[in-house]
């Protein structure tokens, strides 16, 4: 079988301990006698790869680590890096040969390293977080949540009953299709600790608490970072050397000299966008008509946002700067903060992948349960509780908060900014074989707001992850050798 598959079994295995809906590359029907479907199956598998479950990869806090378990994240390391490509509109197998040894192949950003010494290199890192975090999760008494647990057997009957009905031993699809050396003796094993890592790192984020207090001082300490600029800007790019990869000199003269001819003429605001379309550069369909921009200090170069956002700019202050790709004229109009809404929700939803109408009867039943209910925001909570398939939802009671318009569809964007809605709200709609019960709690807080609540968590989750990846300690011993494909 090309590795190639293994990419596919991952995503697959992964969509369905996250959603609960079952893959092509299993077969969806199963039953009870899964355990001894492919009994009489030849496990034909060398003696070389299945001593890879004895030979240890590496050590974390002196938990050994052994090759088949580091072959899981080596596997992951290579499908995240297939998605990304896919994301970009390349295919992986364009730059690597994944029928052949990976160690020979020079990786595309840094020839000093093979693809697969980027593989595991990602793969230690990962172990280092995630196997760090389902450690700290076991000493803290945090266990894999039932459904999870429940999905992870329901994959492995599945693939058990794929390999009998292609007439394989159980470890012989596992060793060729998720990750070399596993087997039926240790797929349960390292699924668990996987998701239990990956179940306590969203327990950890989610209880990160962030204070209006602690979203007011980060501002006030930060201004520049979160303040938005509204100017005018005339560019004028110089002309770029594509042999010595910078900018002419008689490009940066001429750009220069265009800049303050502009800037002689420019007399209020509206003179700006008259010589903005005069002089036509740099016009696209995002700014036909007018020159005028918003943007962060962090959006800009460090020229034109220390111009911007000196502390002394006022209203209608022009001038020429230097920009990384010529000159510019500037024209100062105001400042202040991103005041748009956002919106607080909960979901309920269900993916129709076969395209049957299962997981539109459990939306409209979940529907009709609540109307017929107390109509509150706890008993949609309840229901959630009781009906979500997606663990984190039942843990949040299905709280979105603080999303923008365009969270999911056009449907949704129209409820939200309908200026009438009210909170204990309610209403159903699909998406691309998707179906919904959203539940409107109120407003969350401004963009502005949210973009720092972000930045806060995001530092304050740093700081756990470099405590928790100091704690457990990698040790990479020998065997590592033998991982990898």
């Amino acid at each position: 079988m090309k590795k190639i598959k293994w990419i596919v079994a991952i995503m697959c295995v992964a969509a369905l301990l996250l959603t609960s809906v079952s893959c092509n590359v299993f077969n969806s029907d199963g039953n009870e006698g899964g355990n001894n479907i492919n009994s009489n199956a030849e496990n034909d598998l060398s003696d070389e790869i299945k001593a890879l479950a004895q030979i240890v990869a590496l050590e974390i806090n002196g938990v050994p680590i052994y090759v088949p378990e580091f072959n899981y994240y080596y596997m992951n390391a290579l499908n995240s890096e297939f998605n990304s490509f896919s994301q970009w509109g390349y295919d992986l197998a364009e730059f690597v040969d994944l029928n052949s040894p990976l160690q020979d192949q020079p990786f595309i950003y840094d020839e000093s390293m093979s693809w697969d010494d980027y593989f595991k290199e990602t793969a230690i890192n990962n172990i280092n977080q995630i196997i760090g975090f389902s450690l700290d999760a076991e000493a803290n008494g945090f266990e894999l949540s039932e459904s999870t647990a429940a999905n992870i057997k329901e994959s492995i009957e599945q693939m058990k009953i794929t390999a009998a009905e292609n007439g394989i031993h159980i470890d012989r699809l596992l060793n060729d299709e998720v990750a070399p050396g596993i087997n039926s003796g240790n797929i349960s094993a390292i699924m668990e600790r996987y998701y239990r890592g990956v179940e306590y790192s969203y327990y950890i984020d989610d209880n990160i608490i962030i204070t209006d207090n602690d979203i007011q001082s980060k501002y006030s300490e930060n201004k520049n970072n979160y303040d938005n600029v509204t100017y005018k800007e005339i560019a004028f790019d110089a002309e770029y050397d594509e042999e010595t990869y910078e900018y002419t000199e008689d490009g940066l003269e001429k750009a220069k000299a265009l800049a303050e001819e502009a800037f002689a003429l420019v007399t209020d605001s509206e003179s700006m966008d008259i010589l903005f379309k005069a002089y036509g550069k740099n016009i696209d369909e995002a700014s036909e008509v007018s020159s005028q921009k918003t943007s962060h200090a962090g959006d800009l170069s460090e020229k034109v946002a220390e111009w911007l956002f000196n502390e002394e700019r006022k209203v209608d202050d022009i001038t020429v700067i230097e920009t990384d790709f010529g000159y510019s004229v500037l024209y100062y109009e105001s400042r202040g903060l991103d005041e748009g809404e956002t919106y607080s929700i909960r979901l309920f939803y269900t993916y129709d992948e076969s395209g049957t109408e299962e997981a539109k009867a459990m939306t409209d039943d979940f529907y009709a349960a609540w109307n017929a209910g107390e109509k509150t925001e706890q008993s949609f909570i309840d229901l959630i509780t009781e009906r979500a398939t997606n663990e984190r939802d039942k843990q949040t009671g299905g709280l979105y908060d603080n999303i923008e318009l365009g969270f999911i569809n056009e449907a949704l964007d129209i409820w939200l900014a309908n200026p009438e809605l009210q909170p204990n709200s309610i209403m159903q709609m699909d998406s691309d074989g998707y179906y919904f019960v959203v539940y409107y709690v109120g407003h969350g807080k401004m963009h502005w707001e949210v973009d720092v609540l972000n930045d806060l968590k995001s530092e304050e989750y740093s700081k756990i992850l470099e405590a928790l990846t100091a704690n457990y300690a990698i040790v990479i011993k020998d065997g590592i050798i033998q991982a990898g494909i």
